[in-house]
């Protein structure tokens, strides 16, 4: 199986919602074979016998521990799931239904809920071994196994309320969305773009490109189903452009929407592609019902911008949760302004190109950062000036490339523009106005000390 593949299902899988239940589960379940086992051979229950504090050794009292323990664990477990689905519920509503992903995979969560039902099926398999009658058999180890976890349980519920009062505010939730994007600006933008599956030795531009793809015969790959693409297996896409002599052209970026039978990409090659080798190209690429973060930059943001447009719709009227978004934009974009953007240009490691594939330029993530957000908050004095304030951080570093400087400036004055138009008196104009001097000041600035 290629790499890239393995590593994305193996995400998937441990990302879900049932991975760590399901493995605790499985725990159990050898853990209770192993101690039942370990009972018979050492014969615990006849060792002990007068040690009557550690455990009273009738098989209908250690029963009754048992089916007690196994009861409270499932109805328990059972109220936390409950309350999980609460709280999915209220996150789908009041924030958005693309941040019920970062409850879902949430491993405080599992890891509490998982634990109960693994002493639940615990409890249930030492209890099916205990005998009585003319042989008795009480499993005195695995019985003090199953009463210390049923203990650990209780601590972990007292937890699992804490731990999900804080999950569910709203401060919690920026957080966590700010640290996927965060993980992808290292992903997507890294700082060393010197790879050689990444860009070729030589810089090539678009009239190089142009000519070397002159003679070639393109071939059209649709899609045969719709969905989002999630991601593209770039390793597989390069090596199969390896083997078959050709060159990959991309239309669209992860996070695009396409229908049914709409162009993914053009093959470059000296005769047409078969419809096996059309095949074999699709598997490159993997599609779902929904986008996701995995290799779309886009999609933190988004979720961010969705939390402050929300907070600013008349039925829950938050400014200060919009303010917070922008705040946590202002700091990865800032980080992303500095970055050096990947080439549209991908090779194979022999240095020949195989790939040309979109790529996002630095106005078009300042424009999904903040322009949503500033047409719905355009009203509210204190949030346009968040978002020029925001541009001015961005902006306050004397490395920022004289064109991103430009980028900010037009785009400052551009929400300048429709700012004033919005403004209900001229106290608010005049304010609005020094926002934005103070952003584009700092432009300017630095702009000519790095002249």
């Amino acid at each position: 199986m290629n790499k890239s593949l393995f590593l994305l299902i193996f995400r998937r899988i441990t990302q879900s919602f049932w991975f760590i239940p399901t493995g605790l589960f499985l725990f159990a379940i050898l853990i209770a074979f192993v101690l039942t086992g370990t009972d018979h051979w050492i014969g615990l229950s006849q060792k002990i016998d007068h040690v009557d504090w550690l455990y009273a050794n009738s098989p209908d009292g250690a029963r009754a521990v048992l089916s007690t323990i196994a009861g409270s664990m499932i109805t328990v477990a059972g109220v936390l799931i409950s309350t999980t689905v609460v709280v999915l519920t209220l996150a789908s509503q009041q924030y958005g239904p693309r941040l019920v992903k970062n409850f879902i995979e949430d491993r405080p969560s599992q890891i509490v809920i998982g634990s109960f039902a693994a002493c639940f099926i615990y409890s249930i398999l030492v209890m099916r071994n205990i005998r009585s009658g003319e042989i008795e058999f009480v499993p005195q180890l695995s019985i003090l196994v199953a009463v210390l976890s049923a203990v650990i349980c209780i601590g972990m519920m007292i937890y699992f309320i804490h731990h999900i009062s804080i999950a569910i505010q709203v401060q919690s939730i920026m957080e966590r969305v700010h640290n996927d994007l965060d993980g992808l600006v290292e992903a997507v933008f890294p700082e060393n773009l010197s790879q050689a599956l990444e860009t070729p030795g030589n810089q090539l531009d678009s009239e190089v490109v142009a000519k070397k793809l002159a003679n070639k015969t393109l071939s059209a790959v649709n899609t045969t189903r719709p969905g989002y693409l999630q991601a593209v297996r770039s390793e597989r896409l390069i090596k199969f452009a390896q083997e078959n002599s050709l060159v990959v052209k991309l239309l669209v970026q992860p996070g695009s929407f396409l229908i049914k039978n709409e162009q993914l990409c053009q093959a470059l090659a000296e005769q047409s592609l078969s419809q096996d080798a059309i095949d074999s190209l699709l598997s490159c690429f993997v599609f779902g019902r929904f986008p996701t973060c995995e290799q779309d930059i886009l999609f933190p943001i988004k979720q961010l911008e969705e939390m402050a447009i929300r907070a600013l719709s008349p039925g829950i009227n938050d400014p200060h949760t919009a303010i917070e978004c922008i705040d946590y934009l202002a700091t990865s974009l800032r980080a992303i302004a500095l970055r050096p953007f990947p080439s549209p240009y991908r090779a194979d490691p022999q240095g020949e190109l195989r790939v040309i594939s979109p790529v996002h330029n630095f106005e078009k993530i300042l424009r999904v950062a903040f322009q949503q957000i500033h047409h719905y908050g355009r009203e509210d004095i204190n949030v346009v000036n968040r978002i020029f304030m925001a541009l001015q951080k961005i902006g306050q570093n004397a490395q920022l490339t004289v064109a991103r400087r430009d980028t900010l400036a037009l785009f400052a004055k551009e929400l300048l523009d429709k700012s004033e138009s919005c403004a209900s008196s001229e106290g608010d104009k005049k304010k609005i106005r020094q926002a934005y001097q103070a952003a584009v000041r700092t432009h300017l600035s630095e702009r000519t000390a790095q002249a």
